[in-house]
């Protein structure tokens, strides 16, 4: 028996679904607080970025928040004061492992936005909890809606 077989679905379904949202709330917390040695925390070692231009595979902490430093500071370069999730779609795809869509909003300093941006990521469910492993940036319009938006009150 494999280990998703172990596990009711019933009994894990929402309880993953919360914890998934509990990572994405603090990566975005450590993001637009511009901490990525907090947003890093959020990710699978190893993982990947892919987007437009390039696929990065990232393996280590120290890389990790490399990376995001250096998406943090172009962000900043441009006017970029935080950023705030619009729509979350969580899909389990078996107990182990999930893909989320998201549409968030950047915001300049004073409140005016700077753009809106699509990411899909898929996620794994490690002993230390669900974790990144892959994370794709694409426009917001390829949002990938499976089942109902994730309540964000």
């Amino acid at each position: 028996m494999t280990p998703c077989e172990q596990l009711p679905s019933s009994l894990t379904s929402e309880q993953d679904r919360h914890a998934i949202l509990k990572t994405l709330h603090s990566y975005q917390q450590g993001f637009s607080g511009s901490r990525p040695d907090i947003a890093q925390n959020a990710y699978h070692k190893p993982c990947s970025f892919v987007d437009e231009q390039e696929v990065v595979l990232l393996n280590t902490q120290s890389e990790i928040e490399k990376f995001l430093k250096s998406v943090i500071d172009g962000l900043k370069s441009r006017g970029w004061h935080h950023s705030q999730w619009k729509e979350i779609y969580i899909h389990l795809m078996d107990c182990q492992r999930a893909m989320v869509s998201t549409l968030a909003v950047r915001y300049k300093t004073g409140g005016t936005e700077l753009e809106r941006i699509g990411g899909t990521y898929v996620f794994r469910k490690t002993t230390a909890g669900w974790k990144i492993a892959m994370a794709l940036s694409h426009p917001p319009g390829s949002l990938i809606r499976l089942g109902d938006p994730y309540p964000l009150s």
